[in-house]
């Protein structure tokens, strides 16, 4: 449920979850935490991006190809398992455990994966 408040003339959007909140489901953690980490991870990669000719796309699709591309993926994985954060404390807080169990699982399919780049 989001609320509009007003603030010293500033606009601010306020997230209320009650407890027992429909929002604690199992699938809204995988999403969430799926989505904040691809959206850090992008983030990451596009700042590092040294060739002009090469998008965020590329590096993306070079992950299974390329050991270069894959490196640079695996090290912008760890920062988006670092941007899950910020929603398993928002979770917690607002005692929605099934949906913490579910941001638990992104960041251990993201430790999966590292794992799986690192050692092929």
């Amino acid at each position: 449920m989001f609320f509009l408040c007003k603030e010293q003339n500033s606009t601010v959007i306020i997230m209320i979850l009650k407890q027992n909140s429909n929002l604690d489901n199992f699938f809204v953690g995988i999403i969430s935490g799926l989505i904040a980490a691809f959206i850090i991870t992008t983030i990451i990669v596009h700042a590092n991006i040294k060739e002009p000719d090469l998008t965020v796309w590329d590096h993306y699709k070079g992950f299974f190809k390329n050991p270069f591309f894959k490196s640079r993926i695996l090290l912008s994985l760890k920062g988006g398992a670092i941007g899950v954060l910020p929603l398993f404390y928002l979770f917690l807080n607002k005692k929605m455990m099934k949906a913490v169990k579910g941001l638990i699982a992104v960041v251990a399919l993201i430790g999966i994966l590292v794992v799986w780049g690192i050692l092929t």
